[in-house]
């Protein structure tokens, strides 16, 4: 069985994000079904590695990270810089981001703020998309966008300075 479905078995993570709520749920009718998504399934352990990446920079990577395993994450020796929020219910921080940081030799973590979720990653959002979209566009008392997107970018740009 691959990382992630061994992982995810009875975890609630089958079902995917919000954005893809069933996306869990169709991998393994697909690996039934689906040459084409069975061969992609099938490499996913094949190194892809490509020495014109000098470094990489991760904004709340979410659980399908826990597809890597940890032998081939101690092989990526680049710096890497990641990005999370503590209260990120899409992509919990102590299970994606922090268990990444703890398996790559080269990664600096920065939780960028403890109560902000997900979302707050992206763009501020207009009047109307925070009445129409809430969930994603309306942040808890006292978060800043712009506060973690200027953390965030900081540490991108120490990251590939490196």
């Amino acid at each position: 069985m691959a990382p992630f479905l061994e992982w995810s078995k009875g975890r609630g993570w089958g079902d995917g994000p919000r954005e893809f709520p069933h996306l869990g749920a169709q991998v393994e009718p697909l690996l039934e079904s689906s040459p084409v998504f069975r061969a992609s399934w099938e490499r996913q352990a094949t190194s892809f590695k490509d020495k014109r990446i000098k470094g990489a920079f991760l904004c709340a990577p979410a659980s399908p990270v826990r597809g890597f395993s940890v032998e081939s994450l101690k092989k990526i020796i680049e710096p890497i810089g990641i990005a999370a929020v503590a209260s990120d219910l899409e992509a919990p921080s102590d299970l994606c981001a922090e268990w990444l940081h703890r398996h790559l030799a080269n990664s600096t973590l920065d939780l960028l703020s403890a109560d902000a979720g997900h979302y707050s990653f992206l763009c501020e959002c207009s009047p109307w998309g925070k009445a129409s979209e809430p969930d994603i566009c309306v942040d808890p008392p006292g978060i800043s966008r712009s506060a973690i997107h200027n953390r965030a970018i900081a540490l991108a740009l120490s990251t590939f300075s490196q």
